[in-house]
């Protein structure tokens, strides 16, 4: 079967790999200090109250800080905060402020900039689910804030570090037009001072940031949501880092001429079926979808099989609290026509429309799932898009089906964001449907709450148990970052994401 739809893939999908050019980077050494790299797609805002979505995430790490920055082991490292102190009952953080932290319009950072971002992610919808624990948020003095939780809450300090610290001068002076032009408003490495969220933004060393100028003065972003145009850009030396695309991997990595790596991530490509929709509110017709659900094709076909094949939204490799143990789902074409002929679709059903952003891989792995379930009769038609045009309507439950993916915080809790009955961002809030969404709100609180570790895992195993049975998200795969650079570029990346100031010319 599998040899079957792969042959119908090819001749529907047209996969061909992107021709290389015959330039390529210098390899002599060089001193110069800018940097011209690629975005996946349009840049919908500067303001960091207003977005998740990657795209901008990777924009907003260069020019914005939080109180502390979180590593790839969930260890903390100050950034606007110097240290902090913590109240034996947990419900009390005291956090001391650098001295030398400046916005790029050149005002030191006071508490009362804290407070001011702090009280506004508590009002936005996107950040709401990282700090709506907190009671409290007020300033001892300039250089000292106190942040009161309701409940003892263990990955606050982990959430906390999703507030980025803003000018409140900068971002009350700018009002309803922040988020759209320049204002100084960051802490960050490098500031804005070029700003086009479709066509190109540039950024230049801040030389009052606390830890030292940036060794690269220069960066140059170009929205490319083409990863065709974005490897001819590459390879004719207009970029000098590149996420190259996995049916080019092989070329660029044995031409000579690049560094490269194979960046792990805990970001994961998914396909979520509303149970609130139509057909879809069958819980044995989504069974039968998940078991028709071929992941090493959809691998091979979409990533080149560069990726980790994923059976659980949550990375149990980085996610506090994940486990590899709960129910999955796994290609099982028997329990497909079992579960189809129980939900009374013996010969297939027309399930709707999936939507997917148009973004990199993921109109591959839509076109993949679509033939997957027309071998068993299930049909889908597809629906492309740009993330920041479709994720509205998702966020208000406005789908049948979604094809997406998200960089997921190193906690469990994490999938508040995409699965709370509470979260207004979440997708997917069991409302309305014949779920105990009560009970999971529950879960979820309880786990955030728990202090002792092994308690904490137990309350999340119930909670992945619970939701993966309810067969709306299928995890499809974790991705893995195949980036290439010009080999004169130091550079250093993290589990999800990279920051410029890290790196250098040689």
């Amino acid at each position: 079967m599998k040899r079957r739809i792969l042959f119908a893939i090819i001749a529907a999908v047209l996969i061909v790999a992107v021709p290389t050019t015959a330039f390529s980077q210098s390899k002599k050494s060089t001193s110069r200090t800018d940097v011209n790299l690629s975005l996946v797609g349009v840049v919908s805002t500067l303001d960091p109250f207003k977005t998740s979505l990657t795209v901008d995430l990777m924009l907003f790490k260069q020019i914005y800080e939080s109180l502390y920055y979180i590593d790839d082991y969930a260890k903390p490292h100050g950034r606007i905060a110097s240290s902090h102190t913590t109240s034996p009952d947990g419900l009390v953080y005291t956090f001391n402020l650098r001295k030398d932290a400046f916005f790029h319009n050149g005002d030191p950072v006071k508490a009362s900039d804290v407070v001011f971002s702090f009280k506004t992610a508590i009002a936005s919808p996107v950040l709401a689910p990282y700090v709506n624990v907190i009671k409290e948020v007020k300033k001892i003095d300039d250089s000292t804030v106190q942040i009161t939780l309701k409940q003892p809450y263990t990955p606050f300090l982990n959430n906390s570090s999703q507030v980025f610290i803003v000018s409140e001068k900068a971002y009350t002076a700018a009002g309803n037009k922040f988020g759209a032009t320049i204002t100084g408003a960051g802490t960050g490495p490098f500031k804005v001072v070029k700003y086009d969220g479709n066509t190109r933004i540039e950024l230049e060393a801040f030389p009052k940031y606390y830890l030292g100028e940036a060794a690269i003065k220069k960066v140059i972003f170009i929205p490319m949501s083409d990863q065709s145009t974005g490897l001819i850009a590459f390879e004719n030396g207009e970029l000098d880092f590149f996420g190259v695309p996995s049916s080019n991997w092989k070329e660029i990595t044995e031409s000579g001429k690049y560094e490269y790596t194979l960046a792990p991530s805990s970001h994961i490509s998914y396909i979520l079926l509303n149970p609130s929709s139509g057909v879809l509110k069958n819980q044995d017709l989504r069974y039968a979808i998940n078991y028709a659900v071929d992941r090493e094709l959809i691998n091979i076909v979409a990533y080149e099989g560069y990726a980790d094949e994923a059976y659980h939204m949550m990375h149990p490799e980085y996610i506090t609290g994940a486990s590899d143990n709960t129910f999955k789902f796994s290609y099982n074409p028997a329990k497909v026509k079992e579960y189809l002929k129980k939900a009374g679709y013996p010969n297939g059903v027309d399930i709707g429309v999936l939507q997917h952003t148009t973004a990199t891989y993921y109109p591959k792995i839509a076109q993949v799932f679509q033939a997957q379930l027309a071998d068993f009769g299930i049909k889908c038609s597809l629906q492309g898009g740009e993330t920041s045009a479709l994720v509205g309507g998702w966020r208000a439950g406005q789908f049948n089906m979604l094809c997406s993916g998200f960089n997921a915080v190193l906690d469990y809790d994490y999938y508040t964001r995409y699965t709370s009955p509470d979260v207004p961002s979440s997708f997917l809030k069991f409302q309305n449907t014949d779920y105990d969404a009560k009970w999971i709100l529950q879960q979820y609180n309880k786990g955030a709450a728990e202090l002792d570790k092994a308690k904490r895992e137990k309350i999340y195993f119930e909670l992945e148990e619970y939701i993966a049975r309810t067969a709306c998200y299928i995890p499809v795969f974790y991705k893995t970052n195949p980036y290439a650079w010009n080999k004169n570029l130091n550079v250093k990346l993290d589990l999800n994401y990279y920051y410029i100031y890290d790196w250098s010319w040689k």
